[in-house]
């Protein structure tokens, strides 16, 4: 009885609410996380008429082997990333905040399987079980912005660009994710 208190008093720490499968970060919670506004371009490297030049507000972390809870970093300014790469180090767990639309994804775990889908700050994967996301399928809802996303695998490294649910990433290999990318852009 004392571990659960003490690992629900480290969630609380860290701005997560619930226990087990259901722990999510709340929107008031993200305060503590870096949030990086976007302006997202076209995939032509055109302008995007102006009519639809909005910004995005995006806010993340992610749970990684033994380095725990790291945020969101942007890798340039079209591209942010969850996860570590060179590191052989896996991915456990992710959370994501879009502060207009709704991020949706869902990611395949060892020993679990497809988890079922969460969105907008909702935690997938696991946390204190050691289990390695191997798959994720992501979209985004918005009126006028796309998102694309990729996935570095074990072994592999980068997966092509996916958009609007394909998945990323393998199942049945044993394969650990290590890292997401994603873009943002114009539709």
């Amino acid at each position: 009885m004392l571990k659960k208190k003490l690992f629900v008093a480290l969630l609380a720490m860290f701005g997560f609410v619930g226990i087990g499968a259901n722990i999510s970060c709340a929107e008031e919670n993200l305060s503590n996380h870096p949030s990086f506004v976007v302006v997202p371009d076209s995939l032509d490297g055109n302008p995007a008429p102006s009519r639809s030049r909005s910004t995005l507000t995006i806010s993340g972390y992610s749970h990684i082997q033994d380095l725990g809870f790291v945020n969101l970093s942007k890798v340039d300014s079209q591209t942010f990333r969850l996860g570590t790469t060179g590191r052989s180090l896996r991915l456990e767990a992710f959370a994501l905040f879009a502060y207009s639309g709704n991020i949706l994804y869902e990611s395949h775990v060892q020993d679990i399987g497809w988890q079922g889908g969460k969105k907008n700050a909702d935690l997938s994967g696991t946390i204190g079980q050691s289990l390695r996301i191997e798959a994720v399928a992501m979209a985004f809802q918005h009126p006028t912005i796309w998102m694309r996303y990729r996935a570095h695998l074990q072994d592999i490294g980068w997966t092509e660009w996916k958009r609007d649910g394909l998945i990323v990433g393998t199942t049945g290999q044993s394969r650990r994710l290590e890292a997401i990318e994603f873009q943002f852009y114009y539709k």
